[in-house]
């Protein structure tokens, strides 16, 4: 079963696989696919053609698949 919480935002066309746990003020955005069993913590933005394996955990404040902070790398 996947939970979700009330004040995150999963878009239309993100896949969610089975028991993905989605914490507070979270985003997955259209074209990301999480894996059986992922944690999101709180505060975690997940973006673009992003796929995340199964039992993965993923902390607060996490930002995955935008463009770097770092633009020099």
């Amino acid at each position: 079963m996947t939970n979700v919480h009330s004040t995150a935002i999963v878009e239309d066309g993100a896949i969610l696989g089975e028991g993905v746990e989605i914490g507070p003020f979270c985003i997955v955005t259209a074209g990301v696919k999480l894996g059986d069993g992922v944690v999101l913590d709180s505060h975690v933005v997940i973006a673009g053609l992003t796929t995340i394996g199964p039992n993965c955990r993923i902390f607060p404040f996490a930002a995955i698949g935008t463009a770097p902070q770092d633009t020099k790398y």
